[in-house]
């Protein structure tokens, strides 16, 4: 919220800022005509009167222009600013590798309270196929049938991102992003993961400025 606050006020104070120009400009122009208009012979040939005309109007368009100018440096500042420079989706195709997975049955036989489902996966760019570009490491305890709490760590070549939160079993469901570590230190946002088949997942990770 304070960051939010801060851009505004920059936007506000870039817009107060080129608004002041222009009519600093306009003071300018204004002064430097009447001054011309007094320096310009009234008799005799037009062209001083002409040239001076002409001074006077480059002069108005290029003050014109550095207001401009300035306005639109500073609103696409603010913009920039509002926007935020770390935004960033990441989109991949997880796979089960089948290895280290083990289903800890806590009570009676069935996903029920209190079961463990450890497992890891395998990551494809959205495409599938290639080389792997990373892995997950993945703990589900169970709270019922229908829903399980998540946390676990991708692996990626730039740093790791932490995620972990209540799901319901559908075929997409959402967690939070928790943080990081290397590029995607202090990360946060979204994980959407949907269901594409028995062992492969569409993952979507969004991660805000």
């Amino acid at each position: 919220m304070r960051r939010r606050t801060l851009r505004l006020r920059l936007f506000w104070v870039a817009v107060a800022l080129g608004v002041l120009l222009l009519a600093l400009g306009g003071w300018i122009v204004e002064g430097l005509r009447t001054a011309a208009a007094l320096l310009t012979p009234t008799s005799g040939s037009r062209e001083p009167r002409r040239r001076n005309t002409m001074r006077n109007t480059t002069v108005l368009i290029a003050a014109c222009t550095a207001a401009l100018a300035t306005v639109l440096g500073g609103v696409s500042f603010a913009s920039a600013a509002s926007e935020g420079a770390g935004g960033k989706t990441l989109r991949f195709v997880a796979v089960d590798s089948g290895r280290s997975d083990r289903y800890i049955d806590a009570g009676e036989p069935g996903e029920g309270p209190g079961d463990l489902d450890i497992f890891n996966e395998v990551n494809y760019r959205t495409g599938g196929g290639g080389k792997p570009i990373g892995h997950n490491e993945i703990t589900c305890m169970f709270l019922d049938q229908g829903s399980a709490r998540c946390d676990g760590t991708i692996f990626l070549r730039e740093g790791k991102i932490e995620a972990g939160g209540a799901i319901h079993f559908r075929k997409t469901f959402r967690i939070p992003v928790l943080g990081g570590t290397g590029a995607y230190a202090g990360a946060r946002g979204e994980l959407a993961i949907t269901e594409l088949s028995d062992h492969r997942s569409g993952y979507v990770v969004r991660l805000l400025p």
